[in-house]
């Protein structure tokens, strides 16, 4: 650090002028070596000091305000065996999700981890506790964490996953013939197979755009469509029987 600021005058530029934080995410073996430079600089220029704060390495996992923001460009699935546990009669469908919000950085992370006798149901009214128990355990360790504080849950959500004949989301116009009702302006977003965190927010809108007459064919995947072809002729009561039954 204190080469770069002495090999380019950085304290002398407007843009360094200009700076407000400055954020550092180093490896643990190079951490306190960090903590010596930045000692040395504050010394050797007293103007900047307090532009700079160091932050513990373990602090850095835990605090969703200094983790970089990586919401807007990725999300996350981790696939793992489906997993029975007799004792508690608990099943493991064999995927965690995980997405970031970018406004506040907070992580949103599901999966399914409940009674076998809960995991067909309609009823959406009541949460599983044994799940959210879980799923605080398991995110942690995706960081390679333990789940001690300040791990805190913001809040949990329980919802019915609706399945689709061929295991994707359907997205775009509902023919009459579909809907059974007269008419073709009613449009459908729905059926993401338990995929709703990485699939819903974009068909949403996908599907918006295609209201507003505007061509999404370039990034929304046609296999999301609701074309007669896909509904016609391939979605047959066996096939749906068939999907849904390797889900469960």
């Amino acid at each position: 650090m204190h080469g770069l600021v002495e090999k380019y005058d950085a304290l002398q530029t407007m843009d360094m002028q200009r700076i407000k934080k400055l954020r550092v995410f180093l490896a643990d073996e190079t951490f306190h070596q960090f903590k010596t430079s930045i000692a040395r600089l504050e010394g050797d220029y007293p103007t900047p000091k307090g532009l700079y704060k160091i932050l513990e390495a373990d602090f850095v996992l835990k605090r969703p305000s200094v983790t970089p923001i990586a919401g807007p460009t990725i999300s996350w699935g981790f696939h793992h065996p489906p997993s029975y546990e007799a004792q508690g009669n608990c099943y493991g469908h064999g995927i965690y999700y995980l997405g970031q919000s970018a406004k506040t950085g907070y992580f949103y992370f599901g999966g399914e981890n409940a009674r076998v006798e809960e995991s067909v149901s309609p009823d959406d009214s009541f949460m599983n506790e044994d799940s959210v128990t879980h799923l605080l355990s398991v995110l942690p360790q995706f960081f390679g964490k333990d789940s001690s504080p300040p791990w805190r849950l913001v809040s949990a959500w329980s919802g019915i996953m609706g399945f689709s004949f061929d295991g994707l989301p359907l997205v775009g116009r509902l023919s009459s013939d579909l809907s059974g009702r007269i008419g073709d302006e009613e449009w459908i977003a729905a059926g993401f197979n338990g995929y709703g965190m990485a699939n819903c927010l974009m068909s949403g809108e996908g599907l918006t755009l295609m209201m507003l007459g505007k061509n999404v064919s370039h990034w929304l995947p046609s296999a999301y469509g609701t074309g007669e072809k896909r509904l016609g002729e391939t979605s047959t009561v066996s096939r749906a029987t068939k999907g849904l039954s390797s889900k469960l």
